[in-house]
Protein backbone atom coordinates (compact mmCIF):
# COMPACT_ATOMS: atom_id res chain seq x y z
CA UNK A 1 0.00 0.00 0.00
CA UNK A 2 1.20 3.72 -1.38
CA UNK A 3 -0.81 6.00 0.75
CA UNK A 4 -0.79 10.04 -0.59
CA UNK A 5 -1.76 12.40 1.50
CA UNK A 6 -4.38 14.24 -0.11
CA UNK A 7 -5.21 16.98 2.24
CA UNK A 8 -5.79 17.79 6.05
CA UNK A 9 -7.05 20.29 8.05
CA UNK A 10 -7.24 21.20 11.94
CA UNK A 11 -10.87 20.93 13.35
CA UNK A 12 -11.85 23.24 16.63
CA UNK A 13 -14.50 24.10 19.02
CA UNK A 14 -16.13 26.11 22.00
CA UNK A 15 -15.28 24.94 25.22
CA UNK A 16 -16.25 26.97 28.21
CA UNK A 17 -16.60 29.87 25.38
CA UNK A 18 -12.79 29.19 24.51
CA UNK A 19 -11.95 27.73 20.53
CA UNK A 20 -9.92 24.71 21.41
CA UNK A 21 -8.09 22.24 19.23
CA UNK A 22 -10.55 19.32 18.65
CA UNK A 23 -8.33 17.17 16.26
CA UNK A 24 -6.67 16.77 12.69
CA UNK A 25 -8.68 15.15 9.39
CA UNK A 26 -6.48 13.82 7.29
CA UNK A 27 -7.59 12.52 3.81
CA UNK A 28 -5.71 9.85 1.94
CA UNK A 29 -5.15 7.54 -1.16
CA UNK A 30 -3.74 4.83 -2.11
CA UNK A 31 -4.73 4.29 -6.21
CA UNK A 32 -8.29 4.17 -6.51
CA UNK A 33 -9.22 3.66 -2.73
CA UNK A 34 -9.44 6.58 -0.68
CA UNK A 35 -9.21 6.77 3.34
CA UNK A 36 -9.81 9.38 6.63
CA UNK A 37 -7.98 9.60 9.67
CA UNK A 38 -8.76 11.51 12.24
CA UNK A 39 -5.66 11.96 14.94
CA UNK A 40 -5.61 14.56 17.96
CA UNK A 41 -1.70 15.78 16.58
CA UNK A 42 -1.16 18.84 15.30
CA UNK A 43 0.81 19.43 11.91
CA UNK A 44 2.95 22.31 11.57
CA UNK A 45 2.77 23.21 7.78
CA UNK A 46 5.97 22.15 6.99
CA UNK A 47 5.87 18.59 8.52
CA UNK A 48 5.34 15.42 6.62
CA UNK A 49 2.62 13.16 8.10
CA UNK A 50 3.49 9.63 8.70
CA UNK A 51 0.47 7.24 7.30
CA UNK A 52 1.70 4.14 9.45
CA UNK A 53 0.64 6.47 12.64
CA UNK A 54 -3.02 6.74 11.55
CA UNK A 55 -6.39 4.56 12.07
CA UNK A 56 -7.67 4.35 9.02
CA UNK A 57 -11.16 4.45 7.63
CA UNK A 58 -12.09 3.16 4.39
CA UNK A 59 -14.55 5.56 2.23
CA UNK A 60 -16.36 3.71 0.08
CA UNK A 61 -15.91 4.80 -4.08
CA UNK A 62 -19.58 4.49 -4.48
CA UNK A 63 -20.10 7.41 -1.47
CA UNK A 64 -17.94 9.78 -3.33
CA UNK A 65 -17.81 8.96 -7.16
CA UNK A 66 -21.60 8.77 -9.01
CA UNK A 67 -21.29 6.53 -11.94
CA UNK A 68 -21.00 8.28 -15.11
CA UNK A 69 -24.85 8.67 -17.05
CA UNK A 70 -23.74 7.82 -20.84
CA UNK A 71 -26.12 10.76 -21.90
CA UNK A 72 -23.89 12.85 -19.68
CA UNK A 73 -21.38 15.04 -21.66
CA UNK A 74 -17.51 13.56 -20.97
CA UNK A 75 -14.99 15.99 -20.77
CA UNK A 76 -12.15 16.02 -23.43
CA UNK A 77 -9.07 14.25 -21.96
CA UNK A 78 -6.75 17.34 -22.83
CA UNK A 79 -8.81 19.73 -21.70
CA UNK A 80 -8.04 23.90 -22.74
CA UNK A 81 -5.56 25.55 -20.67
CA UNK A 82 -8.18 27.89 -19.70
CA UNK A 83 -10.04 25.56 -18.01
CA UNK A 84 -11.13 24.14 -14.30
CA UNK A 85 -11.98 20.89 -12.97
CA UNK A 86 -13.91 20.70 -9.77
CA UNK A 87 -13.74 17.92 -7.50
CA UNK A 88 -15.08 17.82 -4.30
CA UNK A 89 -12.72 18.08 -1.10
CA UNK A 90 -13.39 14.75 1.04
CA UNK A 91 -12.43 16.44 4.14
CA UNK A 92 -15.84 16.99 5.74
CA UNK A 93 -16.63 12.72 4.61
CA UNK A 94 -18.10 11.82 7.69
CA UNK A 95 -19.31 14.96 9.20
CA UNK A 96 -23.10 15.32 8.37
CA UNK A 97 -25.48 13.11 6.52
CA UNK A 98 -24.54 15.48 3.16
CA UNK A 99 -20.75 14.50 3.47
CA UNK A 100 -21.24 10.84 3.53
CA UNK A 101 -23.24 11.04 -0.07
CA UNK A 102 -20.68 13.06 -2.24
CA UNK A 103 -21.73 11.05 -5.05
CA UNK A 104 -25.12 12.05 -5.26
CA UNK A 105 -24.18 15.96 -4.79
CA UNK A 106 -21.95 15.52 -7.99
CA UNK A 107 -24.47 13.59 -10.00
CA UNK A 108 -27.26 16.47 -9.05
CA UNK A 109 -24.64 19.16 -10.22
CA UNK A 110 -23.49 17.40 -13.56
CA UNK A 111 -27.35 17.12 -14.17
CA UNK A 112 -28.12 20.96 -13.55
CA UNK A 113 -24.86 21.49 -15.37
CA UNK A 114 -26.09 19.61 -18.37
CA UNK A 115 -29.44 21.58 -18.75
CA UNK A 116 -27.49 24.76 -18.76
CA UNK A 117 -25.27 23.23 -21.30
CA UNK A 118 -27.85 23.21 -23.65
CA UNK A 119 -28.82 27.11 -23.29
CA UNK A 120 -25.72 28.91 -22.41
CA UNK A 121 -25.48 32.05 -21.54
CA UNK A 122 -22.84 34.83 -20.52
CA UNK A 123 -23.36 35.15 -17.19
CA UNK A 124 -23.41 31.57 -16.29
CA UNK A 125 -20.27 29.65 -16.02
CA UNK A 126 -19.69 27.30 -19.23
CA UNK A 127 -19.68 23.97 -18.37
CA UNK A 128 -17.37 21.43 -20.45
CA UNK A 129 -18.37 18.02 -19.18
CA UNK A 130 -17.69 15.67 -16.69
CA UNK A 131 -14.19 14.34 -16.05
CA UNK A 132 -14.47 10.59 -16.21
CA UNK A 133 -12.01 7.64 -14.53
CA UNK A 134 -13.10 4.13 -14.74
CA UNK A 135 -16.71 4.73 -15.65
CA UNK A 136 -17.36 7.13 -12.46
CA UNK A 137 -17.33 11.03 -12.19
CA UNK A 138 -13.99 12.48 -10.41
CA UNK A 139 -15.26 15.95 -11.47
CA UNK A 140 -16.47 18.28 -13.56
CA UNK A 141 -14.74 20.67 -16.02
CA UNK A 142 -15.74 24.58 -16.80
CA UNK A 143 -14.04 27.01 -18.40
CA UNK A 144 -11.73 29.02 -15.99
CA UNK A 145 -12.95 32.61 -15.13
CA UNK A 146 -11.22 35.39 -12.63
CA UNK A 147 -11.75 35.92 -9.21
CA UNK A 148 -14.53 35.71 -6.86
CA UNK A 149 -16.69 38.92 -6.14
CA UNK A 150 -15.98 38.44 -2.82
CA UNK A 151 -12.03 38.21 -3.61
CA UNK A 152 -12.32 41.52 -5.42
CA UNK A 153 -14.16 43.21 -2.47
CA UNK A 154 -11.76 42.03 -0.05
CA UNK A 155 -9.04 43.29 -2.08
CA UNK A 156 -10.05 46.73 -3.10
CA UNK A 157 -9.95 45.88 -6.81
CA UNK A 158 -12.08 48.17 -8.67
CA UNK A 159 -15.57 47.12 -9.54
CA UNK A 160 -18.35 48.51 -11.81
CA UNK A 161 -21.22 47.90 -9.23
CA UNK A 162 -24.18 48.79 -11.97
CA UNK A 163 -22.70 46.30 -14.64
CA UNK A 164 -21.94 43.45 -11.46
CA UNK A 165 -25.26 43.67 -10.52
CA UNK A 166 -27.31 43.50 -13.92
CA UNK A 167 -24.76 40.38 -14.48
CA UNK A 168 -25.82 38.62 -11.68
CA UNK A 169 -29.27 39.36 -12.50
CA UNK A 170 -29.10 38.32 -16.15
CA UNK A 171 -27.89 34.88 -15.01
CA UNK A 172 -30.76 34.47 -12.24
CA UNK A 173 -32.96 35.59 -14.51
CA UNK A 174 -31.64 33.02 -17.08
CA UNK A 175 -31.50 29.75 -14.83
CA UNK A 176 -35.18 31.01 -13.92
CA UNK A 177 -36.40 30.92 -17.46
CA UNK A 178 -34.82 26.94 -17.51
CA UNK A 179 -36.94 25.79 -14.30
CA UNK A 180 -33.59 26.47 -12.29
CA UNK A 181 -33.24 27.59 -8.84
CA UNK A 182 -29.54 28.43 -8.34
CA UNK A 183 -29.94 28.06 -4.41
CA UNK A 184 -26.98 29.66 -2.87
CA UNK A 185 -26.29 33.13 -4.78
CA UNK A 186 -23.41 35.02 -2.67
CA UNK A 187 -20.14 36.28 -3.61
CA UNK A 188 -18.36 33.27 -3.73
CA UNK A 189 -20.21 31.81 -5.88
CA UNK A 190 -19.72 34.78 -8.84
CA UNK A 191 -16.62 34.95 -10.79
CA UNK A 192 -15.41 37.53 -12.72
CA UNK A 193 -15.04 37.42 -16.37
CA UNK A 194 -13.82 41.20 -17.67
CA UNK A 195 -16.11 43.58 -17.26
CA UNK A 196 -18.99 40.98 -16.45
CA UNK A 197 -19.67 38.81 -14.21
CA UNK A 198 -21.09 34.78 -14.34
CA UNK A 199 -22.39 32.57 -11.55
CA UNK A 200 -21.20 29.27 -10.53
CA UNK A 201 -21.13 26.23 -8.61
CA UNK A 202 -24.29 24.74 -9.13
CA UNK A 203 -24.56 21.67 -5.90
CA UNK A 204 -27.61 23.66 -4.04
CA UNK A 205 -29.45 24.39 -7.66
CA UNK A 206 -32.53 22.46 -8.11
CA UNK A 207 -35.94 22.86 -10.37
CA UNK A 208 -38.36 24.77 -8.94
CA UNK A 209 -40.61 23.68 -6.50
CA UNK A 210 -38.48 20.29 -5.79
CA UNK A 211 -37.26 19.35 -2.18
CA UNK A 212 -34.26 20.08 -2.10
CA UNK A 213 -32.00 17.38 -1.03
CA UNK A 214 -28.28 17.10 1.25
CA UNK A 215 -27.28 20.72 0.07
CA UNK A 216 -28.65 23.81 0.45
CA UNK A 217 -27.50 27.16 0.33
CA UNK A 218 -25.13 29.35 2.34
CA UNK A 219 -25.43 30.53 6.05
CA UNK A 220 -25.91 33.96 5.86
CA UNK A 221 -26.72 34.40 2.70
CA UNK A 222 -29.47 32.46 2.12
CA UNK A 223 -33.12 31.65 4.29
CA UNK A 224 -33.69 28.69 5.50
CA UNK A 225 -35.80 26.52 3.07
CA UNK A 226 -36.81 22.87 2.30
CA UNK A 227 -38.09 23.79 -1.46
CA UNK A 228 -36.47 25.67 -4.08
CA UNK A 229 -37.91 28.61 -5.28
CA UNK A 230 -37.08 31.66 -7.09
CA UNK A 231 -37.59 34.03 -3.95
CA UNK A 232 -34.78 32.64 -2.19
CA UNK A 233 -32.05 33.47 -5.06
CA UNK A 234 -33.58 36.85 -5.09
CA UNK A 235 -32.96 37.26 -1.32
CA UNK A 236 -29.34 36.50 -1.94
CA UNK A 237 -29.33 39.35 -4.46
CA UNK A 238 -30.45 41.38 -2.10
CA UNK A 239 -27.92 40.69 0.01
CA UNK A 240 -25.37 40.87 -3.04
CA UNK A 241 -26.20 44.60 -2.91
CA UNK A 242 -26.01 45.56 0.32
CA UNK A 243 -22.47 43.52 -0.18
CA UNK A 244 -21.57 45.83 -3.05
CA UNK A 245 -22.99 48.47 -1.43
CA UNK A 246 -20.77 48.59 1.48
CA UNK A 247 -17.91 48.11 -0.45
CA UNK A 248 -19.20 51.57 -2.35
CA UNK A 249 -18.86 53.24 0.64
CA UNK A 250 -15.37 52.05 1.89
CA UNK A 251 -17.19 50.11 4.78
CA UNK A 252 -16.75 46.99 5.95
CA UNK A 253 -18.60 44.24 3.77
CA UNK A 254 -21.22 41.82 5.77
CA UNK A 255 -20.91 38.90 6.13
CA UNK A 256 -17.24 39.00 4.90
CA UNK A 257 -15.94 36.22 7.29
CA UNK A 258 -17.68 33.85 5.58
Amino acid sequence: MVLEILEHSEAWEQVDDVLTFSHTKVILRDGSRYFYAITDRRYPPSSKIDPSTLNLHPIPISRIRPVFPASYTRAANRLPPNSYVKRPSLLYYGDTKASTDISTLVLREAQICEILAKSPHPNIARYLGCEVEDGVITGLCFERYGDTLFQRVKDAQPIDTVACLRSIKMGIEHLHGLGIVHGDINPHNILSNGDTFVLTDFDSSAREGEVLGLKGGTKGWTEDFETAVYSNDWHGFSMIKGFLHSYASNASPPNASI
